[in-house]
């Protein structure tokens, strides 16, 4: 199995001391928009934000696998947990309407996990799945807020994963 490269061409890898920033095509980072209900955050939405200010992730083969060193292998379902300013959670898909679905981050059981596949100069092209097991494309619409394409021709996010976890930090996002 080939695994995901990050930008440095080096596999992308499970455990805590392995952290990415997700850079986007145009230099921007991602991070999260804390949504409240009833005075607390619930669900937070997914944006682009410039360079330097963004959430740091790292990668596992499924929601509480924390084994260390496991490659994403290409095409295959992963999941991602995110941690900004103290806070973590997962990355998934929420349809916050009928007809608009957005990218948020939650600890909610719905999260149905993302797909990376590799283009050129070690980018990466990321889908996530639907409630439905569906594969869909995602893009930055609206207020800068990651949401899922539609149509049969999923186009995938071009980002780079970029390691941000070294000797100094060891982990200790």
């Amino acid at each position: 199995m080939v695994n995901l490269k990050d930008n440095q061409g080096q596999d992308i890898k499970s455990g805590p001391d392995n952290w990415y920033k997700l850079a986007l095509a145009d230099g921007k980072d991602l991070f999260f928009i804390h949504r409240t209900e009833g005075g607390r955050a619930t669900k937070c939405f997914i944006s682009a934000i410039d360079a330097g200010q963004g959430m740091v992730l790292r990668y596992q083969r499924y929601n509480g696998d924390d084994r260390p060193n496991q490659g994403w292998p290409i095409g295959d379902k992963g999941d991602l947990r995110c941690l900004q300013y103290g806070s973590a959670a997962r990355i998934g898909v929420l349809f916050y309407t009928h007809d608009h679905t957005n990218l948020v981050t939650s600890e909610d059981a719905y999260i149905h996990g993302l797909r990376g596949e590799q283009l050129a100069d070690n980018r990466v092209s990321l889908y996530a799945y639907d409630r439905d097991g569906k594969l869909r494309g995602l893009r930055v619409g609206g207020p800068s807020t990651l949401s899922l394409g539609s149509g049969d021709f999923p186009v995938g996010l071009d980002c780079e994963f970029v390691k941000v976890s070294n000797g100094i930090s060891k982990g200790n996002f």
